[in-house]
């Protein structure tokens, strides 16, 4: 604690160059006099030897000045106040001068001090018309120790100079100055003095010489004219030390073992001599403390070990103490097992965690709990409602007394629909031997619930498409299916109205032969190559599998089993019998497979012929017609077996043999005059020329050439025409005939 020493002057307002106040404080140890002197005036006090035998005789303060002449200043003790009264210069008791009052108090706060504080001393200065003040001060050093040379409150304009290292220990020279030439002097004045309370009782007094101890102490104050100032009343002050030393606190409330989340807990601790008491805690996570309240404000996360301290503010303080506080930590409440249940389903087990102390088991909705509630486990019944649900609730404690709640919502509920194996895959057949239709077995399915016994679940079945019909259970074994495909499906339904769906597809199919198949050869040979199919439907897609064999006759012969595949068929007729056998038995189609030779056959035709007219060997000139007689026979007379028009069978060429058959020959002669031969120009001979049934005449000229055609075309064994062959037939004339002279 600081104690300042405040000097509060009231003045009145004047204007001078400069004002001081002086306070002198006569030293206890020798007779040392401080005076400040003014510009304008000089003070002076009688030596203290003259006086030390007379501590009641005033000094004498001289105004150069003389304005008033020497006053005499009358210091007398009342009460711990020192008066002054102004006196006339003879010491008689003449009139009085007009006085003006000053008061100068040294006032510290009257509680006690504790060691170690520190002090502010405050002196107050009240008065009117006050310039300059010194004082002498003293104060025992062994229990007061002045704190810096600082100064608080010091009015502006005023100017504070302090001698804390005089010849005499424990002794202030004090000097205050007025700097301010205008400046109001109607407020009081205070400065404040700082010292460090060591101990014991500390006494404060204005002196005037050491060591007298006559109560009258030498102050020296003058007005703003330099002219003594009386009366000046002076208050000493003495600091006494406190004895009451605050105590270590001593906690009185608050729990030293608490379980996670507590609520709020208040602590509370006293210590004697305490001013004020605040708590804290460490660590900061534990949660809040209330400083002044004692209030703890747990952190709900926090467990572990938390030190709360209780600080008691007072002299000597601040004492502090601890309490450890442990919060422990939540116990682990949690519930195992199922999260669903089946309606209507008994000994369905929960489970506590292990190790606690005490247990408590409770159970709302759809549920009842069998035998003990307290155990580390319980058996819960389920009720018979589908889709509903019970609350198990469970409170734990373990060995610290903590508890904890928790609970678990279990479905009572089957969403799940039956499960089912072995459904029957789809089935690809063929008819029954004879017949459209085809009797089979499908697998009967296997199947199973989570909650509904096997014997309760509904099964049934239905049919659409060529086969139709619909039933409970499973389909009777063997089932008739129609040719075609039938669709079916099997519903599984269980105690809750879940279901599923098994379903395949029965394909049941007529035996066919792949279709007929009609091809010509391939270019240039007497064959063709291709792959005649298989029968329907294909093996792969069949149940029961089925296996092919097949058998050629005809033109082209074979046998084998399974697809054909690429074959090389001969020109003609193929008959290719197909048989499928399986569990159901044999049936059997056949194919046939034509190859038709379309290929023309090509022959060489003979060189262009060359015949002359008819020879005349005799001939009589017959004067009527001037020729001769009988008449020129101007054609060329063809007479089979003449071989000159035949084709040579060599140069004949077909890709098929023409040997099975005889090669058609065909021809046909164009006569130079647009006739034919046959008449029928569409028509045609068949066979060689040289065996044509009769001669034929082929015309001729007596004049020049006359050129004929004849074309030919053969036919092979598979009535294939070739393309037509034209060779000329020239008939010559004769020579010219004429009568000699």
């Amino acid at each position: 604690m600081r104690f300042y020493l405040r000097l509060n002057l009231y003045s009145m307002k004047r204007e001078s160059s400069r004002i001081y106040i002086a306070i002198l404080i006569w030293i206890f140890m020798s007779g040392h006099i401080f005076a400040l002197p003014s510009p304008q005036k000089t003070h002076s006090f009688p030596d203290p030897a003259a006086t030390s035998g007379h501590p009641d005789t005033p000094p004498v303060i001289q105004n150069q000045n003389a304005r008033e002449g020497n006053r005499v200043i009358t210091i007398s003790s009342d009460s711990g106040r020192v008066k002054v009264q102004q006196m006339s210069p003879n010491g008689g008791s003449g009139s009085k001068q007009p006085a003006l009052e000053t008061i100068v108090t040294m006032l510290a706060d009257p509680a006690g001090y504790c060691e170690g504080q520190e002090l502010y001393i405050p002196i107050h200065i009240t008065g009117e018309n006050i310039g300059s003040m010194a004082l002498y001060i003293s104060y025992d050093p062994f229990t007061m120790t002045p704190i810096g040379k600082g100064w608080a409150n010091i009015a502006p304009d005023f100017a504070v100079l302090a001698n804390w290292d005089p010849p005499f220990p424990g002794v202030i020279i004090l000097i205050i100055e007025n700097l301010s030439s205008n400046y109001s002097f109607n407020n009081e004045k205070v400065i404040d003095l700082a010292f460090t309370y060591i101990g014991g009782t500390a006494t404060f007094h204005f002196r005037r010489d050491p060591p007298d101890t006559s109560p009258p102490p030498l102050c020296y104050v003058l007005d703003d004219l330099g002219s003594p100032v009386s009366p000046v009343t002076y208050n000493d002050c003495v600091i006494s030390p406190d004895p009451n030393i605050v105590e270590d606190p001593i906690f009185t409330a608050g729990a030293t073992e608490l379980c996670q989340d507590a609520p709020d807990e208040t602590y509370a601790a006293t210590a004697t001599n305490s001013i004020t008491m605040n708590y804290s805690a460490l660590p900061v996570a534990a949660g809040t403390m209330g400083i002044t309240t004692g209030i703890m404000n747990w952190d709900a996360a926090f467990s572990g070990t938390v030190t709360i301290t209780a600080t008691a503010l007072g002299c000597g303080g601040p004492k502090s103490s601890d309490r450890v506080v442990i919060v422990h930590a939540t116990p682990v409440c949690s519930i195992t097992g199922a999260d669903e249940v089946c309606p209507g389903t008994t000994g369905n087990s929960y489970a506590a965690p292990t190790g606690m102390i005490t247990y408590e088991w409770s159970i709302s909705g759809e549920g009842t709990i069998v035998g003990a509630v307290d155990g580390e486990n319980v058996s819960v019944s389920a009720g018979a409602d589908c889709n509903d649900s019970f609350m198990l609730t469970l409170t734990v404690t373990d060995s610290d007394g903590c508890s904890a709640t928790c609970s678990k919502t279990v479905n009572v509920k089957d969403l799940t629909p039956p499960d089912f194996t072995n459904c029957q895959t789809s089935i690809n057949t063929i008819t029954d031997p004879g017949l459209n239709y085809a009797k089979l077995s499908p697998a009967a399915p296997v199947y199973s619930d989570n909650c509904t016994a096997t014997g309760s679940i509904v099964v049934s079945w239905v049919m659409t498409g060529a086969t139709t019909g619909t039933a409970a259970g499973i389909i009777p074994a063997p089932y008739q299916f129609n040719e075609g495909t039938t669709h079916v499906t099997y519903t599984f339904t269980d105690g809750c109205l879940n279901d599923s769906e098994c379903s395949f597809d029965v394909v049941v199919a007529a035996f066919t032969c792949p279709g007929a198949i009609n091809q010509s050869t391939d270019a240039n040979v007497c064959t063709a190559t291709l792959d005649p199919g298989l029968p329907s439907p294909a093996p792969a897609t069949l149940e029961p599998p089925i296996a092919y064999t097949w058998v050629m006759t005809g033109v082209t012969t074979g046998s084998g089993s399974g697809p054909i595949g690429s074959y090389t068929f001969n020109a003609g007729e193929t008959t290719i019998t197909w048989t499928a056998t399986n569990a159901a038995g044999t049936r059997s189609c056949d194919q046939i497979i034509t190859i038709t030779d379309i290929q023309p056959p090509t022959f060489t035709a003979p060189a262009a012929q060359s015949f002359c007219v008819e020879n005349i060997s005799t001939a009589t000139f017959w004067e009527p017609t001037t020729d001769i007689t009988p008449d020129r026979p101007e054609y060329f007379l063809f007479t089979p077996p003449n071989t000159a028009l035949d084709l040579n069978p060599a140069t004949f060429d077909d890709n098929c043999s023409l040997l099975p058959c005889d090669v058609e020959i065909r021809w046909r002669i164009s006569f130079f005059d647009g006739t034919f031969l046959p008449a029928d120009p569409l028509s045609y001979n068949t066979g060689q020329p040289s065996a044509y049934a009769s001669d034929f005449q082929l015309p001729g000229s007596a004049t020049g050439d006359v050129v004929h055609t004849i074309t030919y075309w053969i036919v092979d064994c598979s009535n294939n025409v070739s393309l037509p062959a034209t060779i000329n037939i020239t008939v010559k004339p004769r020579p010219d005939i004429i009568k000699s002279p």
